[in-house]
């Protein structure tokens, strides 16, 4: 099993990048606070199809790095429980390659788990296939941020709640901007067809003011 632990509050949803392509035997484990409670709704969308394990954890213990330290304090009882191949610390923050070093040169004994961190899933995923860095896919793509969904861990006692969570498909919204695309090249078209029909009229208009011209000055000097 791999297992992703995801600094919410260092690279926001930038992060979750690349978690449609985990499987049923991954998981994801992300820590967020107060001060980072919101998602992009198009990364919702994703972390909602995703087939991977996603929980969430809310650090509610004030203090600089006390996130820092409660991921690291379950990345060492993970690492001790010896179910995962890999442990990835999803985060910009350089501090976490220590617990690397820590787990890859301390102990002889260690179990044969690789812990390491990346800027976001996708990244951890090729490091994982390759055993190596892979540089290309580090940097996200661009997300939406104009919607956002808060997060919200589920309440024990509550799991009904929980469960009716309103999913739109990625599907549908690439759908629906088809759509919108193909109404605007309509209503384009509606009007290149619709200028030379006007131009028409107002020549037909002109020659039959020039006809009744013609016959009022010949009604002239027959006078």
């Amino acid at each position: 099993m791999k297992s992703y632990l995801v600094d919410f509050e260092n690279v926001k949803s930038k992060g979750l990048y690349g978690i449609e392509r985990l499987t049923e035997d991954d998981r994801v484990i992300i820590f967020y606070s107060d001060n980072s409670d919101t998602i992009s709704f198009e990364m919702h969308c994703m972390v909602m199809q995703s087939r991977a394990d996603v929980q969430y954890i809310k650090v509610r213990v004030g203090g600089k790095n006390a996130l820092d330290f409660q991921l690291s304090t379950l990345l060492g009882y993970m690492v001790a429980k010896e179910t995962n191949t890999h442990i990835f610390v999803i985060s910009n923050d350089k501090g976490f390659d220590k617990l690397h070093d820590f787990w890859e040169n301390t102990f002889d004994d260690a179990p044969p788990c690789k812990v390491y961190r990346t800027q976001n899933i996708a990244s951890a995923i090729n490091y994982a296939k390759y055993n190596r860095p892979c540089a290309e896919a580090e940097t996200a793509e661009e997300l939406p941020q104009e919607v956002e969904v808060a997060l919200s861990a589920p309440q024990e006692g509550n799991k009904e709640s929980a469960e009716q969570t309103i999913v739109v498909p990625k599907e549908l919204i690439d759908t629906m901007r088809s759509a919108e695309c193909v109404s605007v090249e309509a209503d384009e078209e509606a009007e290149n067809e619709q200028q030379p029909a006007e131009e028409t009229h107002v020549e037909e208009q002109g020659e039959e003011n020039t006809e009744s011209d013609e016959k009022a000055e010949e009604a002239a000097e027959q006078t």
